[in-house]
């Protein structure tokens, strides 16, 4: 559960500190695959549930649309990204899965990458 709140917090800012656009620019893009990627991990890694990484998202694309993202090119960059995450999440060996999420986790637990407010 600390890592879900973590990760709430640095995502909510990352996303919304992006600037907003017509179409989506390579920050954009960036953010939204690198939130569809962490997302994913944390559910693969059992560090989120699946109805916390639906809240999770739909906060992530709230913050998205609010700096003028438009819902559809979201959607499609966020459906890639979770889609290229699957691909190389079954890529690995288990083994490796293994020690990826042990890795996450015990950066989050140093705070490694957190923002100071999102404790």
């Amino acid at each position: 559960m600390a890592v879900y709140k973590k990760w709430v917090g640095v995502a909510g800012a990352l996303l919304a500190s992006a600037v907003g656009a017509q179409p989506l620019d390579t920050s954009q893009t960036s953010l939204i695959q690198l939130a569809a990627s962490m997302n994913e991990m944390a559910l693969s890694c059992g560090h989120m549930s699946a109805a916390q990484l639906q809240k999770v998202q739909a906060k992530q694309r709230e913050a998205m649309l609010s700096q003028g993202v438009q819902p559809a090119r979201y959607e499609v960059a966020y459906a890639s990204a979770k889609a290229d995450f699957a691909t190389r999440w079954a890529s690995i060996s288990q083994d490796e899965q293994a020690r990826n999420c042990a890795q996450v986790k015990a950066m989050n637990e140093r705070g490694v990458g957190q923002l100071p407010n999102a404790k």
